[in-house]
């Protein structure tokens, strides 16, 4: 039983210590920007009829079934930097202010075909303090077509994403205690 509860203990210290391996970095490894956050799925991307507050609030309201408010937001001009993801330039970090669980990112469409998206919400998932895109999930070559970004569900809302590492230490915590239990009843 002893080994049993050592190779536990040294597993987790491993996936502890290990998951900063399996993140997307920049500035040549310098900084850990988590990894790719997914386009929201289904009606992760929109051409909403204006960029007013209100309207793209409700946008996310409807993708996400939440009742988020317009002070529930962080909204600012998208001025950079992003910065592209060391050995892939087609996938950008940029830092976010409040680690939000969710954010969108309104894009000039300019020249793009008519009816192409506008806006495009993401699950912020691995590193909260970043946001990490694919611009062809973006439908687009270059960061300056970004205009603005909003942040919704971080440390100025609410629902904070729990990391995947932690709620897995925790699985192995419980499943102990759960053997240490079941020991001590025979």
């Amino acid at each position: 039983m002893k080994r049993h509860l050592l190779a536990t203990l040294v597993l987790c210290g491993l996936l502890a210590f290990a998951s900063p391996g399996w993140s997307l970095t920049i500035n040549s490894g310098a900084i850990n920007v988590g990894s790719q956050d997914p386009l929201h799925s289904p009606n992760g991307s929109a051409l909403l009829a204006d960029s007013g507050d209100q309207t793209e609030i409700n946008w996310v309201n409807t993708v996400l079934g939440t009742s988020f408010t317009i002070p529930d937001m962080t909204k600012y001009d998208f001025v950079g930097p992003a910065t592209a993801v060391d050995g892939n330039p087609g996938i950008v970090a940029f830092g976010l202010a409040d680690e939000p669980s969710w954010f969108f990112i309104k894009i000039g469409t300019g020249s793009l075909p008519a009816g192409t998206p506008d806006h495009y919400l993401f699950d912020n998932l691995a590193a909260l303090d970043w946001g990490v895109v694919a611009l062809s999930a973006l439908n687009i070559t270059e960061v300056g077509r970004f205009s603005h970004v909003g942040e919704l569900g971080g440390t100025n809302g609410t629902n904070g994403v729990p990391e995947p590492a932690t709620l897995l230490l925790l699985g192995f915590g419980l499943v102990g205690l759960w053997g240490f239990k079941r020991k001590f009843k025979k």
